[in-house]
């Protein structure tokens, strides 16, 4: 077989191509007074914003239950009667809570990383519904722990970064002539 290659020409101009839409303004993220919590993906986490978390009254330590007729979770500060209290992991203004072991053993399913109401009684106690989120998380992508990459696609990689650091337009010329025959 024959395989012909053609000139491919990339072009990323981000003027250009956001002239063609509306921008979308109406997302806001949440803040720190918002009384939200973020379940991660599995139930593996539970984090606060820095509001929520103060409002429980900023515990070293949590206590986790679990009304099966509701189906409702309830987070309180720990105290010294705590039988099995969960450390509270701070993360710059979040605060987070290991999770998954609770979620697998009252077979509580989440498919993704949403964001639930946390609900406050007047007894310190605060309850979340784990079936109905208020939203999705917002979320921050993790760094690529990958190597920089060699050739052709490591030279794409550094150009756009470059252009996206300096806040420009990039366009691309890739010229690959040839044949291949298999």
């Amino acid at each position: 077989m024959l395989y012909d290659f053609y000139v491919l020409v990339l072009v990323l101009d981000r003027e250009v191509l956001m002239e063609e839409f509306e921008i979308y303004r109406g997302y806001k993220r949440p803040s720190s007074n918002t009384m939200e919590v973020v379940i991660q993906k599995d139930g593996r986490a539970i984090t606060f914003i820095e509001g929520a978390f103060q409002n429980l009254g900023s515990p070293k330590e949590v206590q986790l239950g679990y009304n099966p007729k509701k189906r409702t979770i309830s987070i309180s500060s720990a105290n010294e009667q705590t039988r099995e209290p969960i450390p509270v992991h701070k993360q710059g203004k979040r605060y987070s809570i290991s999770t998954g072991a609770f979620f697998h053993e009252h077979k509580i399913k989440i498919s993704r990383a949403n964001c639930y109401e946390l609900i406050f009684t007047n007894n310190g106690l605060a309850t979340i519904d784990p079936y109905r989120p208020s939203g999705p998380a917002f979320t921050v992508p993790r760094k690529s722990s990958k190597a920089p990459r060699d050739g052709i696609v490591g030279l794409l990689e550094k150009a756009m970064q470059t252009a996206k650091e300096k806040g420009t337009s990039l366009m691309v010329t890739l010229e690959i002539v040839g044949r291949v025959y298999s």
